[in-house]
């Protein structure tokens, strides 16, 4: 699968575009500059990918479309999160709905809940691979959606509403974990 392919299917899905961000850093260049500011204190610039996503996104729900995403936390807890966490607000905003789930609360060793994966009306899967530094590499269709759209409904089931989870700043270590009752999933 192709880049293209993919950001055709974020245009062309009929009822919802659904992500698992599973990482805790990603390598995005276009998101640099915003993470820099951000770590230095600063207000974050303009970013055209972001207005870009927000105004797709906006689109998407004025015709009755859902995009949502699922946004695991690992611990400790890297600037990167801390960052992402505090744009998501952006991405609510524009219409999306984003849920939190922490990995404290799970207790399986499943490994879909490592990838990063993107699901499509329940039809198509596009797991989105990375390098070990979170640099892009590319998506790859699925052979099977099943697996997935089992793991989104597990997802959205053991996951809180974004509003719902308060990132401590102190979570950088493992000491301050969120509780919640983990609950094991079987796919």
């Amino acid at each position: 699968m192709t880049r293209e392919e993919l950001a055709e299917l974020y245009r062309s899905f009929r009822r919802y575009a659904w992500r698992l961000e599973a990482r805790d850093v990603y390598g995005v260049p276009a998101e640099n500059a915003r993470l820099q500011a951000f770590l230095a204190g600063e207000s974050l610039p303009e970013s055209a990918t972001k207005t870009a996503w927000g105004e797709q996104t906006a689109a998407a729900a004025a015709a009755g479309r859902s995009f949502a995403r699922v946004r695991m936390i690992g611990h400790p807890v890297t600037d990167y999160t801390r960052w992402e966490m505090s744009v998501y607000p952006e991405n609510i905003a524009a219409g999306e709905d984003v849920r939190i789930l922490d990995r404290a609360w799970l207790n399986d060793e499943n490994p879909l809940w490592q990838q990063d994966v993107w699901l499509f009306d329940d039809e198509t899967a596009v797991i989105q691979r990375y390098a070990d530094d979170g640099a892009y590499l590319g998506p790859e269709l699925a052979d099977d959606p099943a697996p997935y759209v089992a793991l989104r409904a597990r997802a959205l089931e053991l996951s809180v509403p974004y509003s719902e989870y308060t990132l401590l700043p102190d979570q950088r270590s493992d000491e301050s974990v969120p509780t919640r009752e983990a609950t094991t999933i079987e796919l």
